[in-house]
């Protein structure tokens, strides 16, 4: 089984179909259909964080803290 390469290219095809409404993708000769929009947005969120691990960035964490009390 040969290893998936994801691309920058791929990233961008991938987003433009989800911001069209389409499920159904193709990209160098090979054809995917998602079920759902929420399958493709887990697929983008996967190939980010590959494209971003590939180039040693973290994820980013943000942590929000809110008080009623005088804290």
């Amino acid at each position: 089984m040969s290893e998936v390469t994801f691309t920058p290219e791929m990233l961008a095809e991938l987003e433009k179909a989800y911001a069209s409404g389409t499920k159904r993708l193709t990209y160098e000769g090979k054809t995917i259909e998602y079920q759902n929009l929420s399958d493709m947005e887990r697929a983008i969120n996967t190939l980010r964080r590959a494209l971003n691990a590939k180039q040693g960035k973290r994820k980013s964490r943000r942590v929000h803290m809110r008080s009623n009390r005088g804290l």
